[in-house]
């Protein structure tokens, strides 16, 4: 039986007195049209997330980044592992509505996503308009930022998909870990599920981090429904040659055996990359519904496959995403591989969209 395993990715800011978050442009209205065009539920909680990237956007627009997104979020307390923003920029209010609904229906529903915010702000006759999707497949209750010493009891209910797996990592500093990846036992009850989080003790110099991820399966596969990280993890360390060898250079450091390339699987890789690209969708199962054991079969790969997915604005920033998860850090230390594939594609900017990279590495475990 194939484990069909990951995904992950994504955001930007920093806030200035010089940046004005108020606009002539009737915000309640625009949300709830947004949210209406692209088919999906309208959030609140998201819009401060969503104007703090609004204000980045105006600051730097270069600098705007899905790792500032993804630090907002975590300032409102919002876990969910999948979101990602819809912008536009420019001088005439009235055209960035037009330009910001266009966008924002084959960027909503399309994409998967079940909630949207909205946020806004212009600086100097420049205007910048923000929906933020998530796609929201679990609810639970608030997460602390700071490590728990006594552990903690999550409590939340599935909205999408069926089997739930709780997956637990640290401590952590960077991608260095200890402890590996464990599965945490989750408790059902009438009205959701509770967690049972474990101590997250700290040492006197601090600097550890711990990560827990909910994963759930979809029609597309395994999901990302939560990742959060308790705690604040230092700089990232800097990666040296090119992408091919970042996940040897990884399991060498863990004392494992290195991987033996296989043209199929990075055929495989590659065309899922280019299909990932193509939907702006970081999933296994994309629309045609072929998951990734039949891609490596109808690629010529005979044995079987994990598959790790991301979408970032760079390639380093998706290697470093899927090492900062853990169910996608199990498959790249998984001492029973043998083969290895991977591809990384390009998709260039959209209406609203900045260009991504898709990564995508497919682990081949022969049959004996």
């Amino acid at each position: 039986m194939f484990r069909k395993d990951r995904y992950l990715s994504l955001p930007a800011l920093v806030l200035t007195p010089v940046l004005c978050a108020f606009t002539p442009i009737n915000g309640p209205r625009l949300a709830r049209q947004v949210s209406k065009e692209a088919r999906t539920q309208r959030d609140p909680s998201l819009d401060e997330s969503a104007r703090r990237h609004a204000l980045d956007i105006l600051l730097d627009r270069n600098s705007a980044s899905w790792e500032g997104v993804k630090a907002a979020l975590r300032r409102e307390g919002l876990a969910d592992a999948q979101f990602w923003p819809v912008a536009v920029v420019g001088a005439r209010p009235a055209t960035l509505v037009t330009q910001l609904l266009e966008a924002t229906a084959s960027q909503g529903a399309d994409r998967g996503a079940t909630h949207v915010g909205f946020g806004s702000a212009d600086h100097q006759g420049t205007y910048a308009l923000v929906a933020l999707f998530v796609r929201r497949l679990v609810r639970i209750s608030p997460l602390p930022l700071r490590p728990a010493p006594r552990g903690l009891l999550v409590r939340g209910r599935t909205d999408v998909g069926e089997r739930l797996e709780a997956l637990w990592m640290g401590p952590c500093r960077d991608i260095d870990c200890t402890g590996g990846v464990r599965q945490l036992t989750l408790q059902s009850g009438r009205a959701g599920w509770a967690l049972p989080v474990p101590s997250m003790k700290t040492s006197t110099d601090g600097g550890e981090t711990w990560t827990l991820e909910l994963m759930v399966d979809t029609e597309r596969g395994p999901e990302p429904a939560v990742l959060w990280q308790f705690g604040t993890a230092g700089p990232a360390r800097p990666l040296s040659g090119p992408p091919s060898q970042w996940v040897a250079d990884f399991r060498d450091r863990h004392e494992l055996a290195p991987l033996r390339p296989h043209r199929a699987l990075a055929r495989a890789a590659d065309r899922h990359a280019t299909r990932v690209c193509r939907q702006r969708v970081a999933a296994h199962i994309l629309a045609d519904g072929i998951d990734p054991q039949h891609r490596a079969m109808d690629a010529g790969y005979s044995g079987r496959v994990t598959e790790n997915v991301a979408v970032a604005p760079t390639a380093a920033a998706a290697h470093r995403d899927l090492l900062r998860s853990p169910s996608h850090r199990r498959n790249v230390l998984d001492p029973t591989a043998v083969h290895y594939g991977m591809a990384v594609a390009t998709a260039p900017a959209t209406p609203g969209a900045r260009p991504i990279q898709c990564w995508v590495e497919l682990f081949g475990h022969p049959h004996r």
